[in-house]
């Protein structure tokens, strides 16, 4: 099915879930004349969700940059100031994959990924571990350069809500390990 973001054919309050990964950083980077689509977009998930219902957003834009495209969004606001979800925005890691692949494109400064070398290999491995050990207190160092992207859990509220920013990731659980009768180390 294929479908305009900012002009969804579907009933309101249709789904509980809505999500959405890198339109908006698409958008933005390509014209910042997009604002107005960006809040379309935003619009018609707030439209087409239940009330309750979740829209999140997966995106490399702090929340100093992307709030603002939640307020808003609701047809009956009459231009007062409003944010008609109740937003979490928490820093989510990426990948190991997706941090050697960058730091693989930078080794190679424009070459293809079939040049890389065992040494280049290694040292984007080295620098992959030392990323992924950093999270907890890495800065945002923009699209190119953090460890993190954010995940903007908004629930569609009626009435103007309260946006929670949450710097840190949710705290790891530690692992429980079982033993399960065939280990004898456990």
């Amino acid at each position: 099915m294929e479908m305009d973001a900012s002009d969804l054919k579907f009933p309101d309050n249709t789904f509980h879930m809505c999500f959405e990964k890198g339109t908006i950083d698409a958008l933005i980077c390509d014209s910042k004349q997009n604002t107005p689509a960006i809040r379309k977009m935003i619009r018609e998930a707030w439209r087409v969700l239940r009330p309750g219902g979740v829209f999140v957003v997966i995106t490399y834009g702090a929340p100093k940059h992307r709030i603002k495209f939640f307020k808003n969004v609701d047809k009956n606001t009459c231009g007062k100031e409003a944010t008609p979800w109740a937003i979490t925005v928490r820093r989510v890691p990426y990948s190991p994959s997706a941090l050697l692949i960058r730091h693989l494109r930078l080794a190679l400064n424009g070459k293809p990924l079939r040049s890389v070398t065992g040494k280049m290999l290694a040292e984007a491995m080295s620098k992959v571990r030392e990323d992924t050990e950093r999270f907890e207190t890495a800065e945002d160092e923009g699209p190119e350069g953090s460890v993190f992207c954010y995940a903007y859990c908004c629930t569609k509220t009626e009435d103007a809500a309260v946006v929670q920013v949450l710097d840190k990731s949710a705290p790891q659980q530690p692992k429980k390990e079982v033993n399960d009768g065939h280990d004898p180390k456990l």
